[in-house]
């Protein structure tokens, strides 16, 4: 039985499986997350495979959560409750869907739903010398106004034409995007950019300014916590939004909205000519 121990400053989940496509998945997809040492777990699960299905398992409770009929698809359930055990071990935090990069100055965060384009903004960044902090969830610390890294290996979902229903979206193409350690950031940001992309088919790529308010209702619709933290935390994100620069950016090309985003960092997040 392998043993992976999943870390985010120093809460755990452990994975264990005998399967070692799983263990490929999971070294693979959590690479800069895994812990070297076992700590105290906030969660186990156990990965296992009866009848060509893979079954993750609650240890403590021995709960089957999921099956799937493929490794990839459970995959995509081992994160959904790795992430789960880590929100809630840090509830302290306002998650996001989001994805963000960073460099010496500050981040750039992407809220957006599934779809939107987080993977490949993010990964995109990257590549262009910003270091990695993820392209799934975002956790914003509101009392210091900064996020933390959750480095999930990035997963671009393959181009495609249409909008995908959820199923569709679980079940898309991936392809894992390997990073080295110098582009994985692991210290907290302040926020300077915040970017809200929308996908849609045979769009032109418009990026206009972002109102406050519409910039509020962004990202509590991507915040997902809110129900804890409730109304305590607006006047930290009104004053946190009116601080720094918003944009909405609807696109359909994904090239032609990286190199507008590009453009407009290299203009110090101005859209004057």
């Amino acid at each position: 039985m392998l043993s992976f121990w999943i870390t985010l400053h120093t809460k755990q989940v452990c994975l264990k499986t005998k399967l070692p496509e799983i263990a490929a998945l999971i070294t693979g997809g959590f690479a800069a997350l895994l812990g070297k040492d076992e700590q105290q777990s906030i969660a186990e699960l156990q990965i296992n495979q009866q009848h060509e299905n893979y079954y993750v398992i609650d240890q403590n409770s021995d709960r089957v959560l999921d099956i799937s009929d493929n490794c990839d698809h459970c995959f995509i359930q081992i994160k959904y409750h790795v992430m789960t055990a880590l929100i809630q071990a840090h509830s302290q935090w306002l998650w996001f869907h989001a994805g963000a990069v960073a460099n010496p100055e500050g981040a750039i965060v992407f809220p957006a739903d599934a779809g939107g384009g987080k993977s490949t903004f993010t990964t995109y960044f990257t590549q262009q010398g910003w270091q990695y902090c993820s392209d799934d969830v975002v956790p914003l610390n509101f009392y210091t106004q900064q996020i933390y890294p959750v480095p999930q290996t990035p997963r671009p979902r393959a181009a495609t034409s249409t909008i995908l229903s959820p199923d569709q979206l679980t079940h898309a193409k991936k392809q894992a995007v390997k990073l080295t350690a110098q582009q994985i950031s692991h210290q907290a940001h302040p926020i300077t950019v915040m970017i809200f992309p929308r996908y849609q088919p045979d769009a032109e790529t418009i990026l206009s300014p972002c109102s406050v308010g519409q910039s509020m209702m962004n990202l509590l619709r991507n915040c997902i916590n809110f129900p804890i933290h409730k109304t305590q935390v607006i006047p930290f994100l009104v004053t946190l939004i009116q601080e720094i620069h918003r944009f909405e950016l609807v696109y359909s090309d994904r090239t032609a909205a990286c190199s507008q985003l590009e453009h407009l960092s290299q203009r110090n997040w101005s859209l004057d000519p």
